[in-house]
């Protein structure tokens, strides 16, 4: 028994090697190959392609080196098996390129590669053009095909086909490849995917084929994508599709094609004809999701209905969900859920079964036998208005309808509601024109959640959300004028949105407007109001080298409801010698603070009671002209916030220096030595949005030779904007 054991486990290592021996790699060149040579190395590749795969068999690989073959039309003779696949691919480095000879395009069977009931084959990484078809695929008349993959194919200018797959294949993959400009014949199509009228019993049917991460683009006369005849298990993922005619098309044959999945495709620019579509199937327990269809010239999306005297088939029980498109989605069956698709131009609208066409008319087409139930779960949609009472409503959850035809006229608006549950409904659009909504709608529950968006006129511009005349939230649009809000509570009782461009913030500048409102004062005591204004550090703040200074701006006006959104203190510097500034801005901390004179201390610069907040202004070599602070806000709010403070009061600014023996000193001038060139204090604030009725800037500027006449202009000017 012992070796009975060994000699079993010996013969199994013993077929393992046999196995791993079987597997053979051939070559093949154009240019350095002879189909006399055994094709077993590089130095001795096979000169035809043909001559290669007659030489393959499970397990065996055939690389191509570098260089193009023409005239060179192959089929495959063998059937790899389950885990040993025949397989074409490049050799490491190489990129080989099949070119066919188009004086014999017109013969059915001029194609780069055919397989007719081989099963489990690979090809990859070849340039193929000039044949009739790249690669077909067709069933012997006996077993069906099964198991093949085609992957990084560049297939182009073929006249009816690029890939083909024929009845009866299944597990079938194409991924990876690129396919352009092909199609010439007038009535073929790039990819095309056939089945007929199966006998499942004997497994006689099209049945998972999947189709991945494929760019189709250029011409072609009919499809990108062609599905006829009976098939299942269909999957169409992540391909880009950028022809001049339609994208996904199935011929409405007495047959339909069931659990289909296109998943996240991109379909663009299939405009040849007023017929070109996007998505044209006649699908059941199908799924359309995450698709963006656009430019067509039909519609994006259609499930259509095959009848004729003696057989139906209704695109039932489908999903079509999170869908982009530009020219609607209609369906003709039953039992279909329609569930976050949005539209781009004309408008996706949730009325059942329905599409816009480019002339603006919805249609709700119900099967032709007996009334249907279709789901509409519409939250990601445009936002549209009816014409007439339809039995569906915006944003409504479910719909019932009948046999027949339903027809109306919607008018569409850039504008997405998207609540995080339940559903919006009664909208009213009640101002459409200019760059601003203003509508009403209600929840189906109270406190719903809702983001709202919308593309507005402006690009890079504020916006305002209110809700009921109240403020809710301002948001920036980007460059293409899109502007999102965030979820925002909306309730049951039905409440005005209003979404506008916000103001731009008001500005004030005020400017020192009498002598004795600027001041400077020397640690020793010595105060002056008519030279330059003076700040100078010192390492002892009763020295006569430490100097402060001291400046107060008259009647300062600010709305009760105002934001303050920036304050500056601007300086216009004399010399480049005294042109470094070491200071902290404080404001004197009065209500109304009086002008500086030298009648005691407290009138004058460095012994005043002063703000909590302050700012550090420090920046050397700043040069001759105007100069301003960084921003002192919190210390002017500190003021204006005090109990007994009313807009029209003045505020003072002292410049305190910062105690060390550095010498920096800083001149700037004063009313005195030129009134136009006096300190200003700038002053940006906003207000709510329905306080606000342009968007005009406001620029006050006192000087002491107009001060009383300004006065009475900017308050008169102010009132009427209140009013």
């Amino acid at each position: 028994m012992k070796y009975r054991s060994l000699f079993l486990i010996f013969l199994v290592i013993g077929l393992l090697f046999v196995g791993s021996a079987s597997a053979t790699n051939y070559y093949a060149s154009p240019t350095l190959g002879s189909d006399s040579n055994d094709g077993l190395s590089t130095g001795a590749p096979f000169l035809s392609i043909q001559t290669g795969i007659d030489a393959l068999s499970a397990g065996d690989t055939l690389y191509l080196m570098d260089g193009t073959w023409y005239d060179n039309s192959s089929f495959f003779n063998e059937s790899g098996t389950e885990g040993n696949p025949i397989t074409i691919t490049n050799y490491t480095g190489a990129f080989p390129i099949l070119q066919g000879d188009y004086n014999k395009i017109t013969d059915s069977e001029y194609v780069a590669f055919g397989g007719i009931g081989k099963s489990y084959i690979s090809i990859s990484n070849i340039e193929i053009y000039d044949y009739r078809s790249g690669v077909w695929f067709d069933y012997n008349g006996v077993s069906p095909y099964h198991d093949i993959t085609i992957d990084n194919l560049k297939i182009h200018d073929i006249y009816k086909g690029a890939i083909v797959i024929d009845p009866f294949g299944y597990d079938v993959l194409i991924d990876g490849c690129e396919v352009y400009d092909n199609d010439e014949s007038g009535d073929g199509n790039i990819i095309g995917i056939y089945g007929t009228y199966p006998d499942k019993d004997s497994g006689l049917y099209t049945h998972d084929i999947t189709l991945n991460d494929t760019w189709i683009h250029g011409h072609v006369d009919h499809s990108a994508i062609d599905l006829f005849g009976e098939m299942e298990n269909i999957t169409v993922t992540y391909n880009r599709i950028d022809t001049d005619s339609g994208s996904i098309y199935y011929h409405t044959t007495p047959t339909e094609a069931k659990n289909v999945l296109l998943y996240s495709n991109i379909s663009y620019n299939t405009i040849n004809t007023t017929s070109s579509y996007g998505i044209n199937v006649l699908a059941s327990n199908s799924t359309f999701n995450n698709n963006i269809i656009t430019n067509t010239m039909s519609e994006s999306i259609y499930l259509p209905t095959y009848a004729n005297t003696t057989t139906s088939f209704y695109p039932n029980y489908n999903t079509i969900s999170n869908n982009i498109c530009d020219d609607g989605i209609k369906i003709t069956g039953d039992e279909n859920t329609v569930n976050n698709n949005s539209a781009t131009s004309y408008g996706l609208y949730p009325f059942n079964d329905s599409v816009l066409n480019p002339v603006g008319t919805s249609y709700l087409v119900s099967r032709n036998s007996e009334p249907g139930t279709t789901n509409v779960i519409y939250t990601n949609g445009k936002v549209t208005s009816n014409t007439r009472n339809l039995p569906i409503t915006f944003y409504n959850t479910n719909s019932t309808f009948s046999v027949g035809t339903l027809f109306a006229t919607v008018t569409a608006y850039d504008l997405y509601l998207v609540p995080s549950s339940g559903y919006l409904d009664s909208f009213t659009e009640f101002n459409p024109s200019g760059d601003k909504y203003s509508f009403s709608i209600s929840a189906s529950e109270d406190s719903l959640d809702t983001t709202i968006s919308a593309t507005m006129e402006e690009a890079n511009t504020n916006y305002t959300l209110s809700i009921d005349d109240s403020y809710i939230e301002i948001a920036m649009s980007d460059a293409n004028g899109f502007v999102e809000f965030a979820p925002t509570a909306l309730n049951i009782a039905s409440q005005t949105i209003v979404i506008e461009q916000t103001p731009t913030n008001e500005v004030l500048e005020y400017q020192v407007s009498q002598s004795s409102d600027d001041a400077y004062e020397q640690g020793s005591g010595y105060f002056s109001l008519t030279t330059p204004i003076v700040t100078k550090t010192s390492d002892n703040t009763s020295s006569s080298n430490y100097i402060g200074a001291g400046i107060r701006f008259q009647n300062i006006t600010i709305p009760d409801n105002a934001t303050i959104e920036s304050v500056t203190l601007d300086l216009y510097l004399t010399s480049t010698t005294y042109d470094n500034a070491d200071l902290s801005i404080f404001f004197i901390k009065e209500l109304d603070t009086e002008t500086f004179s030298s009648a005691s201390s407290d009138t004058k610069v460095l012994n005043r009671a002063l703000t909590t907040n302050s700012t550090l202004w420090y920046e050397q070599g700043i040069s001759i002209g105007w100069s301003s602070s960084p921003d002192i806000t919190g210390a002017f709010n500190e003021v204006i916030n005090q109990d007994g403070w009313t807009s029209g009061n003045d505020v003072s600014i002292i410049l305190m220096p910062t105690v060390n023996a550095t010498n920096s000193e800083m001149r700037a001038n004063s009313y005195d030595d030129d009134s136009t060139l006096a300190p200003k204090l700038i002053i940006e604030y906003s207000i709510p949005t329905e306080e606000s009725s342009d968007n005009t800037f406001v620029v006050a500027t006192f000087v002491a030779s107009s001060f009383a006449g300004l006065v009475f202009a900017i308050n008169s000017w102010l009132n009427r904007r209140r009013s």
